[in-house]
């Protein structure tokens, strides 16, 4: 019996929880039914009624805690450190938010973009109301309310001093999520795109963060062009919401109150310390008689029915709302008022009609269809009269239209969209198939593979000699080399001489040498499957061109002034193939200018040090497997020492691991381009480790390299090397005479 393919992954992220009900559920709930959904929850945020009914139906595979949104160093930490592992745990198609605005959201897009292949990046709209209002003026007058919240706990202070230091907070709140904790943990700051305290857009530029964006309507699309420059790619669909009576009935939460109440949703709020004297008394008693005559309508037209009145955890504390609350529970039989925090969506789920006026939560009432709703534009509310541009909802615009309420319709479908399901498989198809285009900082092999061969290569070989059908080889070992006439032929000779030989496709790469080597490689064609030799970009570049024209199923590098022990290779590779390892690394014999040598161990335990500089991973002896290249990239041709740290480093952020494979190893010759050029080598490692998240460690064993080459060189010359290396030898941790 063979058991089912497995499903692929999408990581979708919770946040905000509070309004995850509005329009994450329904995504889950439909992703769950052809995908596995591993579900990214603040902590604490676990017995959310929405994600346990997920769980229980089997709509998301897992959950993961990650910390609170108020937790910003705690946050910054775990999307540098935890979520490329995760990423790599799970290897999703396709990550999915409804933010990209904020530090969180670019910190985990970019681990995504570090894939490979990289998953999509989805944005969706949280189904909030208030999305079609202009951004900017939402900030503002966000901002305006938290001015006047700090002014009242500031009761003492002169006028302006609340803005000023909301200004300030806001400032170098912006600087520390954007600048200074990414640089400190990651050694890159985050394009902001946003200044929530400023009111206003930085960017509109999201190409390279966001694959698509997901909207229900032409509102929305305008609204999202306020924050992005690239139109195509936001896409049309149905609201998951649409279609959910079994979403919403997996659901099982509690009535909050009667069975088919009218639940009231104001969210009206007033700078009520702006009315003079007695004037917002007189502000709320006007409100209360329009709510009074709006719910009487409605209860004209439905019939007599409780009414459960909920004002926004925001409001609790305006006087305004307190009075109106006050004075409706007065006026009106069966006028129940439901406590603040409760979720304004189960008492939908029950509802015989939602009455707000531009409530979050009427929208998602209007998408979830099955009662009435109704948006009261009488309250000069901004962005009220815009409530008509989405379906179901019954605009009340007056008191004419309070009369005659029984005669209004609600605004009625446009154009039908593509549900989600629909959409999302054109989507990965489609990123799928640009995935061979390079993104993030890697090269990759299907950028080599198109490249056009430079005007002065040369090439030969022995693989265009051999049949079409000849199966792959096992192990592909790839030399670069550039002026090694001196050495190449004992190179070649330990590449030949390996005990996989016959299993062994062997590739050069040869920088435009002019010393005699390709008089060398000429002689010697028959020994190589493929050579060629062309100006290059450097040892990354050479080393990807090799790779690209690799067919084994694992990868070695050997340079030419090193070589490999006959058994290394074999060994190597059972390692590899008993274990799920991405990479194995042996142990290293250095031959120092003066034609002495001492063996230098392999570390099995590099885990502990690889964050912070280049570990006991012996590059001459890495063989990896061909799959990590492709999935992961290739060499950084920015780099001109450390890429092989970079690579490994990667490969560990994204929860790959090596094997040691003691006993055997390569030799390699001192003299080096990292050797000549050691505190360039040593400061490029440090850059790579401060990138990586961790600064401090990597200034420190910089700082500690640095001191100690720059003692053993005054050493050597004031008492001698041959002394020098003795003293050096006691100390030396790893290190052993060659017998």
């Amino acid at each position: 019996m063979t058991e089912p393919a497995a499903r692929p992954t999408i990581l979708f992220n919770a946040h905000p929880l509070h309004l995850f009900l509005a329009s994450a559920y329904f995504y889950c709930w439909e992703l769950g039914s052809r995908f596995d959904v591993v579900l990214l929850v603040p902590r604490g945020g676990e017995d959310h009624p929405g994600i346990r009914a997920l769980l229980d139906q089997g709509r998301v595979r897992e959950t993961v805690a990650m910390p609170s949104p108020r937790q910003s160093w705690a946050l910054h930490r775990w999307a540098a450190r935890t979520a490329p592992r995760l990423l790599a745990r799970v290897r999703p198609v396709a990550v999915v938010q409804s933010n990209f605005q904020y530090h969180f959201n670019k910190s985990l897009f970019r681990a995504a973009g570090a894939l490979r292949p990289a998953p999509l990046r989805i944005v969706y709209l949280s189904g909030v109301a208030q999305r079609h209002v202009p951004v900017e003026r939402v900030l503002r007058e966000v901002n305006e309310s938290h001015i006047i919240s700090l002014g009242r706990r500031l009761p003492l202070a002169p006028p302006g001093l609340a803005r000023a230091l909301y200004r300030v907070r806001g400032a170098v709140r912006y600087h520390l999520d954007h600048a200074v904790l990414p640089l400190l943990l990651t050694g890159r700051p985050l394009a902001p795109t946003l200044h929530e305290t400023a009111g206003r857009i930085v960017s509109r530029t999201t190409a390279g963060l966001v694959d698509a964006f997901l909207c229900y309507g032409e509102a929305d699309r305008q609204a999202l062009l306020e924050e992005t420059d690239d139109a195509a790619a936001i896409h049309l669909i149905e609201h998951p919401a649409t279609a959910a009576g079994q979403a919403v009935c997996a659901l099982a939460i509690p009535a909050g109150g009667e069975a088919g109440a009218i639940v009231a949703l104001p969210s009206r709020s007033y700078d009520y310390e702006r009315l003079d004297g007695d004037a917002w008394a007189t502000e709320a008693d006007r409100v209360a008689d329009l709510w009074a005559a709006a719910l009487d309508a409605i209860r004209a037209r439905l019939g007599a029915r409780p009414i459960l009145w909920k004002l926004h955890p925001g409001r609790s504390g305006d006087p305004v709302m307190a009075r109106v609350t006050q004075v409706l529970a007065a006026a009106l039989p069966g006028f129940t008022v439901i406590p603040p925090a409760r979720a304004a969506e189960d008492l939908i789920c029950a509802a015989g009609a939602v009455v707000g006026d531009t409530s979050t939560a009427i929208v998602w009432a209007a998408r979830l269809g099955g009662r009435p709703v109704f948006s009261l534009d009488l309250f000069d509310v901004p962005g009220g009269a815009e409530m008509e541009r989405y379906p179901g909802i019954t605009m009340v615009r007056g008191a004419a239209d309070l009369a005659r309420l029984a005669d209004l319709e609600p605004t009625p479908p446009g154009a039908r969209q593509p549900a989600l399901l629909e959409l999302l498989p054109r989507l990965l198809q489609q990123h799928q198939a640009g995935a061979t285009a390079p993104s993030g900082d890697w090269p990759t092999i299907a950028e080599y593979q198109r490249c056009s061969p430079h005007p002065a290569r040369l090439a030969g070989g022995s693989r265009t000699r051999r049949r079409a059908d000849r199966p792959a080889p096992r192990l592909s070992v790839i030399t670069i080399c550039r002026n090694a006439h001196a050495t190449l032929d004992a190179t070649i000779d330990s590449v030949l001489g390996q005990d996989l030989a016959a299993e062994t496709e062997y590739i050069l790469v040869d920088g435009q040498s002019q010393d005699g080597t390709l008089d060398i490689v000429r002689r010697r064609e028959g020994d190589f499957d493929q050579w060629l030799s062309e100006p290059d970009a450097g040892i990354s570049d050479a080393f990807n061109k090799g790779i690209a024209l690799a067919r084994g199923a694992y990868v070695a590098i050997l340079n030419a002034d090193d070589r490999i022990d006959p058994d290394y290779y074999r060994r190597a590779v059972a390692a590899l193939d008993a274990s799920d390892a991405a990479y194995a690394f042996g142990d290293l014999r250095v031959e120092r200018v003066d034609g002495t040598s001492f063996i230098q161990l392999g570390d099995p335990d590099y885990a502990r040090h690889i964050h912070r500089v280049m570990p006991r991973l012996h590059h001459p002896t890495v063989v990896v497997r061909r799959t990590m290249y492709e999935r992961y990239g290739l060499f950084r041709r920015d780099l001109r020492f450390a890429m092989d740290y970079e690579f490994l480093l990667r490969l560990h952020r994204l929860g790959q691991h090596g094997v040691h494979v003691p006993g055997s190893m390569a030799t390699h010759r001192q003299g080096g381009v990292s050797h000549r050029h050691y505190l360039a080598a040593t400061t490029e490692m440090r850059r790579i480790a401060s990138a990586a998240g961790a600064p401090g460690a990597a200034w420190a064993t910089w700082t500690y390299h640095v001191v100690k080459m720059s003692t053993r060189r005054l050493l050597d010359h004031l008492v001698g090397p041959r002394l020098v290396r003795r003293l050096w030898a006691l100390q030396k941790q790893g290190l052993k005479r060659d017998p």
